[in-house]
């Protein structure tokens, strides 16, 4: 097979994301069936080949299925869809989503520090060399914008050592929810960005192979970027 370039966008996407969107403010609840694919090409000015591959899209990530009699439904995306919704939540057509923010925040903290916690039980010298090469990133960074980014490659090498696939797939999660507002988000984290010595700490405690204190440590780290995001997240559930 040959490869061939692929298409930033098209027509199927940009369905895709007006009816996923639909879907997760709330102007269609659970149970509720969707315009027939023939209506909503009309509705949409598109064709219905474009409406299929978007309703395919949506019923993969657990958003609608197809039900006998009743057409395309509409599913509860809280009990049906995965981690990979989290980027669709967290930055909407209204803005900032604050529920998400607030989940991403709690996630991030048992994450990191369970993540840790195992790192420092199944440190190989390949991992261990990572990590000392990573606070030594963020030990060179001079600014905000690049701490956050040293702040990253330093988790994203915990959870490698930590050898747990799920916790990669959800940071792998996270990490997507996280770029569209990692500018604004620096700010809001400056506090546990701008504290280079703590994440030492939870370096050399994997390093010493101390899984209680790189648990600890880490919790302790994260938590004050955790406390930050759930005053956000609190902030933007009270506005209109």
């Amino acid at each position: 097979m040959t490869l061939q370039p692929i298409r930033r966008s098209s027509v199927a996407d940009a369905v895709h994301e007006q009816i996923r969107g639909e879907i997760l403010t709330g102007r269609y609840d659970p149970g509720q069936a969707l315009p027939a694919e023939r209506n909503l090409a009309e509705l949409l000015g598109v064709n219905r080949g474009a409406v299929r591959e978007a309703i395919q899209r949506l019923a993969t990530e657990g958003l609608v299925a197809s039900r006998q009699g009743a057409g395309t439904v509409v599913l509860d995306f809280r009990q049906q869809a995965g981690l990979d919704l989290l980027p669709s939540l967290l930055v909407g057509e209204a803005g900032i989503h604050g529920p998400a923010v607030r989940a991403v925040a709690e996630l991030r903290a048992c994450i990191g520090a369970d993540a840790a916690r195992l790192a420092a039980t199944r440190l190989t010298p390949a991992a261990a060399a990572r990590l000392s090469a990573c606070a030594e990133e963020m030990a060179r960074a001079t600014d905000l914008s690049a701490r956050q980014q040293a702040a990253l490659d330093l988790w994203q090498a915990v959870i490698e050592a930590s050898d747990n696939l799920a916790y990669r797939l959800a940071m792998n999660s996270l990490t997507r929810a996280y770029q569209p507002v990692q500018a604004l988000l620096a700010q809001v984290l400056a506090p546990e960005l701008d504290d280079v010595a703590s994440h030492q700490v939870v370096v050399q405690a994997i390093l010493d192979r101390d899984a209680d204190a790189a648990f600890t440590q880490a919790r302790a780290l994260l938590s004050v970027g955790g406390q930050a995001l759930t005053a956000v997240a609190l902030a933007l559930e009270v506005q209109p």
